[in-house]
């Protein structure tokens, strides 16, 4: 399972719950682009990248631009 666009609360919770080790942090994503990158590489195909029009929403999405 991949996340995308987990929020603060909902984060903490699922790491309260044991769900965020359950998963692993390299399958919890700020954004649905890299999320999706993600599963492209699983799955055996070519990234794709953030569209050129890429507009961070979130801090670890801005730091990592």
């Amino acid at each position: 399972m991949i996340f995308s666009g987990t929020h603060k609360q909902p984060l903490y919770a699922m790491t309260q719950a044991g769900i965020f080790d359950l998963f692993g942090e390299e399958n919890i994503y700020g954004n649905i682009d890299d999320a999706l990158d993600h599963a492209r590489e699983v799955l055996g195909l070519p990234k794709e990248g953030r569209p050129k029009d890429f507009i961070p929403t979130v801090k670890r999405d801005m730091e990592a631009k």
